[in-house]
């Protein structure tokens, strides 16, 4: 069950098609930006969507914590190794993810000592 006003901006939305075709190119953007964002960071990324990006890596379970301090919330996977990643939600967020990324030790990047 939806509430009414939901229902009127699903139905809105869904009406759309002009609305529909920005946001899919806005979250194929965003995406993209995310993907350069952690490739820059050393990650790289094993696959996903416009809407996350998901890392295999060895040390998934202590970059996905050492991230959690600082405010960035991935999800942690522990069979495959790896962490996924969601877009960050405005500018602000987008900043705090470019600084912990370049936070992390190195041993803890992939190839790392």
């Amino acid at each position: 069950p939806l509430a009414g006003p939901a229902r009127v901006a699903a139905r809105a939305a869904l009406a759309d098609g002009g609305w529909q075709d920005r946001t899919r190119r806005a979250l194929a953007e965003a995406g993209d930006s995310l993907e350069q964002l952690l490739e820059e960071a050393g990650l790289v990324q094993g696959g996903g969507t416009p809407l996350f990006r998901w890392l295999p890596l060895g040390q998934a379970e202590p970059v996905h914590r050492t991230l959690a301090r600082q405010g960035i919330w991935t999800r942690y996977f522990s069979e495959p190794s790896g962490v996924r990643f969601g877009l960050p939600a405005g500018e602000d967020a987008w900043e705090r993810l470019r600084r912990a990324l370049a936070a992390l030790p190195p041993e803890a990047l992939p190839g790392g000592a």
